[in-house]
């Protein structure tokens, strides 16, 4: 054993010693809580016990057999590679660490895995060393963690007379939920599933059920003049106690004050900790144009995009300093490019200047490292700098699903590792679980992983939430087509171009399904519509390229694809996994393509 495993203090040695630290994180191997900086993490019992074997034996082999045994003993019949994949993804994610390059749990394949963090205390074993007997007496069950603590915060509801002070109450309710969400004890729902319940009278416990919480936190906000009220409630969701009840009367500048003494109210009735961020403006004006700004971006139409950005570039003129409205604007622009609306290249130009300004000016925002990285890595074909802030922003805001959708896709699923994006995926959808768009990022997840079946459920989960979403409509398209249901893949590419007629994305659905069908001749024309228009090489260069690829016309497949690279068009990215290119992967020119785009893929 090396010294970095032994060179501890005493009081860290003694035989009762039933913690274990490394880095930031203190483990306690009887409990199995893991906390970081004093924050207790949320960390589900078998992740734990995965943990305290490792741990048992530092920097030495942990065999997969003591794994097994360890987490399902002999009498328990599962899947065992999937399950311990599943572990490892989720002890991963609670620490942070990257499969690629790891700071704490190494793979050593087909064989096991290894802790390689130096520790400052070593546990008693809980678990027998491959070289000791195992132990006769009875085992005592460790005991489980308890449940962290779970919130729900619902629309505050507006009693200012005017609907159109809406998105003040909405904009609060949203802080609330963020400010909340930096409370390392408390597992917090996000925005879009508090928000479907907006406006309806159902009972909180019904509420709580549907969203799997124990809390519930409601209230209301009136305006007039230059005061505001504010009023909430926390409801324990077993029986419907209010827990607390307050009211804040206070002037509408000190609205940044009165959302700490509510976020500090509730980790006080809780007794966790909060450790509170500054506000990334103190201008009032600027943060009710942020706000509106918000309100109507969450409406996901068109219109609504080009209101919020509206309404960002008033709060950076209100205040040019003010971080997370350049993170906004620079969404906007990065949007333009996912939706086929703009050649791509001079709109990344627009969201790099945007999302560098962001972050310069609020680096503690997660949200902001995550679109400074996405739009750097399509812009640049940079995924290291890329990779790094997505790490920064799992750092700073694990519990946000931009966040964690951001990660999944942009740096996971790119190189093949697609177990831990759907874990990403996943842990996203349980914490906003009525998100339609998470639905449909967990369908494209399976449908990246071959997974086609799932995807399909997944996207059939995403309709019943929003029944015109067009990335799950396209999805299970794609789902159905490849799994050999034709004639339904196409009915769901037609209801696509109901709902986006002669758009870029239907048209790579409507392809994709003739290829999969083997209707040659109607793949051509979809390709031929494409081809004639005359942005299509600049906007969409990836969409003639998979359905050649699907054709089986590899030549053309690869021409389009380094025109797709040359203008940035951003599903170049996930060549690598997508179903749609996997006729090209054994030809030589892939690897040349992907050394186009700077993505270098360690081999299986």
């Amino acid at each position: 054993m090396s010294s970095s495993y032994t060179d501890m203090t005493s009081s860290h040695t003694t035989a009762t010693s039933r913690r274990v630290r490394f880095d930031a994180f203190e483990f306690d191997v009887d409990t199995g809580e893991l906390r970081k900086g004093g924050l207790r993490l949320l960390l589900q019992p078998q992740p734990a016990t995965l943990l305290r074997v490792l741990l048992s034996a530092p920097g030495e082999l942990v065999r997969r057999e003591r794994i097994r045994q360890a987490l399902w003993g002999d009498d328990t019949t599962v899947d065992f590679e999937l399950g311990m994949n599943r572990c490892v993804r989720q002890l991963r994610a609670a620490l942070l660490d990257d499969r690629g390059t790891p700071r704490y749990i190494e793979t050593l394949a087909r064989r096991g895995y290894r802790f390689i963090a130096p520790v400052a205390a070593q546990p008693d074993p809980l678990v027998p060393t491959e070289t000791e007997r195992p132990s006769t007496a009875t085992p005592t069950p460790s005991t489980a963690p308890e449940p962290l603590p779970s919130i729900a915060v619902l629309p505050f509801a507006n009693l200012s007379g005017n609907l159109e002070d809406d998105y003040f109450s909405d904009g609060l309710t949203e802080d609330i939920i963020n400010g909340l969400a930096q409370i390392g004890g408390l597992r917090v729902i996000s925005r879009t599933s508090a928000f479907a319940f907006k406006g309806k009278n159902e009972d909180i416990r019904q509420i709580a059920e549907t969203l799997g919480v124990s809390l519930v936190l409601e209230g209301s906000v009136r305006r007039a003049g230059g005061r505001m009220r504010i009023t909430s409630q926390l409801i324990r969701a077993a029986d419907g106690v209010h827990l607390s009840s307050k009211r804040y009367d206070t002037e509408l500048n000190d609205i940044f004050e009165t959302q700490d003494e509510i976020s500090i109210d509730i980790a006080t009735q809780l007794k966790v900790r909060l450790v509170l961020r500054p506000h990334p403006t103190t201008n009032l004006g600027a943060y009710e144009a942020f706000l509106e700004g918000r309100y109507h971006w969450h409406k996901f139409s068109p219109a609504g995009f080009v209101k919020a950005l509206e309404c960002y570039n008033r709060a950076v003129a209100i205040d040019p300093d003010y971080g997370p409205a350049y993170t906004g604007i620079a969404e906007f622009y990065f949007g333009l490019c996912l939706d086929y609306a703009s050649v791509a290249q001079p709109a990344l130009m627009m969201a790099m200047t945007a999302a560098q300004r962001g972050v310069e000016l609020n680096e503690i925002d997660g949200e902001a490292h995550a679109a400074l990285a996405y739009i750097t890595i399509v812009k640049n074909w940079d995924w290291e700098t890329g990779r790094q802030h997505l790490l920064r922003a799992l750092e700073l805001n694990p519990s946000s699903h931009v966040v964690r959708f951001s990660d999944a896709f942009w740096r996971l699923l790119p190189y093949g590792r697609k177990a831990e994006a759907l874990a990403q995926v996943d842990r996203a959808v349980e914490e906003d679980p009525l998100l339609a768009l998470g639905q449909s990022f967990r369908a494209a997840a399976l449908l990246y992983s071959n997974e086609f079946e799932a995807a399909e459920k997944a996207a059939l989960r995403s309709l019943e939430l929003d029944p015109y979403g067009p990335n799950a409509l396209q999805i299970l398209a794609f789902s159905y087509a490849f799994r050999g249901r034709h004639d339904e893949a196409l009915v769901r590419a037609n209801q696509l171009s109901k709902v986006h007629p002669n758009s870029y994305t239907t048209l790579n659905t409507l392809g994709a399904a003739y290829a999969l069908a083997e209707n040659r001749a109607a793949a051509y024309a979809v390709i031929d519509e494409m081809k004639s228009r005359p942005d299509c090489v600049q906007t969409c260069a990836t969409g003639p390229a998979f359905i050649y690829a699907l054709l089986g016309d590899k030549d053309d497949a690869f021409e389009w694809l380094g025109r797709a690279i040359d203008f940035r068009d951003h599903r170049v990215a996930w060549v690598n996994c997508h179903p749609c290119a996997t006729s090209l992967r054994a030809d030589p020119r892939f690897q040349d393509l992907l050394r186009r785009i700077n993505l270098v893929v360690p081999a299986a």
